[in-house]
């Protein structure tokens, strides 16, 4: 699963987050190629180039436009999507983000109106920075987005309502409606200005989780922020690589209880009961209980999410009086399944992988049962012939 995280060194703004997605090697061509896709009339131009902030060299994203003396709203940036060529995902992403910066302004300015003036947010670079960077992200094919806290700066800031402070009432409302958290600046800084904003706060809260993800990196970019600050650096890091599924499961509930006097079918039934409602295993180990009677311990592993519904249903359908519940860790091969071409046809292939290497493989029981049934072939015969294919072909 192909994931993106965003590191908020210096903060997070939409420019920076198109920068850094340009500082990956998508071009800026194909970046103009999909914000045409708007077919708008406003004249603007787009430029990036490679510059440094402290240390670190990445990219500088920017807008350049004469200001529409009408600035436009909400709805009208909607419209403007709705009525585009772009990719639906696109699409609707891009709405659900302006409907999100709709929600805040809100309750920035204690309204309920979709039509308020949007002033600076309603100039053409906030269209351009929302779609531009959902657009550059579909490009990316990114699965899953994540972010780390967001720095909210402090000091004030000059706009054109007058002076507000940092974070912004937009910005803040945005931080309360995603309930993200939130990280003091770098090195707890004084005025350190907007190091937030409402358009960059926005595209993460829509889009992204903020928890830093366990993945292998691929490829990271630097976007550059405006401002150049001698005390932090003013960057955004933008890290792409692959998710790592189950290496460590520490939301896992191990659920046990010792029974001696349930009905054989009825334990089946709980078995495959467990089984069917999400539980990743499920199993029974004889033991001997009071007066020597032979009984079971009925185990299960569930997620928290399926805890309690897991707890009731054993405690409805057997006799037992209570169940053990503890927390527990399971390390975990990554699986994947895929499809060979065998003489028998398609036949769907498990492979067991540690390290981001294959390690195992082993054909699909059930595909092998259909090939052994239908050319009267012995079952394992079907499946040593299978698996030297499958070594052969994929290892």
């Amino acid at each position: 699963m192909k994931v993106g995280y965003f590191k908020c060194v210096g903060g997070i703004s939409g420019d920076m987050i198109l920068a850094s997605i340009v500082d990956l090697g998508i071009s800026i061509n194909q970046i103009v190629n999909g914000l045409s896709l708007l077919n708008i009339d406003d004249v603007y131009e787009i430029s990036s180039h490679i510059s440094t902030r402290g240390g670190v060299t990445g990219t500088r994203f920017e807008v350049n436009y004469n200001p529409n003396p009408i600035t436009r709203k909400f709805k009208d940036f909607i419209s403007i999507i709705n009525s585009s060529s772009l990719p639906d995902r696109v699409k609707e992403d891009s709405c659900d983000i302006f409907y999100r910066l709709s929600e805040a302004e809100k309750i920035a300015h204690k309204s309920e109106s979709f039509d308020m003036e949007l002033h600076e947010l309603g100039e053409i670079d906030t269209l351009i920075d929302v779609v531009g960077s959902v657009f550059g992200m579909y490009v990316l094919k990114l699965d899953s987005i994540f972010s780390s806290a967001l720095p909210t700066g402090n000091g004030v800031i000059k706009t054109s309502h007058g002076l507000i402070p940092v974070p912004s009432p937009a910005t803040t409302a945005l931080l309360s409606l995603g309930k993200i958290p939130i990280s003091e600046p770098p090195g707890t800084l004084n005025n350190t200005g907007e190091m937030i904003t409402p358009t960059g706060v926005a595209i993460l809260t829509t889009l992204g989780s903020f928890s830093q993800p366990k993945m292998y990196i691929d490829k990271t970019g630097y976007g550059l922020g405006k401002r150049k600050s001698e005390n932090y650096p003013n960057i955004l890091s933008l890290w792409v690589g692959n998710e790592i599924f189950n290496e460590e499961n520490s939301d896992l509930i191990l659920l046990e209880t010792n029974i001696d006097d349930t009905d054989g079918q009825i334990l089946g039934y709980v078995h495959e009961g467990l089984l069917d409602m999400g539980a990743n295993d499920a199993w029974f180990t004889p033991i001997h209980m009071k007066k020597n009677r032979p009984g079971v311990i009925l185990s299960a592993i569930v997620s928290m999410a399926i805890e309690r519904k897991a707890v009731d249903f054993i405690l409805t359908e057997t006799s037992t009086l209570g169940i053990r519940s503890r927390n527990i860790i399971r390390y975990e091969a990554e699986r994947h399944i895929q499809s060979i071409s065998t003489i028998y046809g398609n036949v769907n292939i498990k492979l067991k992988k540690n390290d981001n290497k294959v390690v195992n493989i082993s054909p699909e029981y059930e595909d092998c049962k259909k090939i052994a049934i239908e050319n009267n072939l012995p079952l394992k015969y079907v499946m040593d012939k299978i698996s030297r294919q499958a070594e052969a072909d994929l290892l």
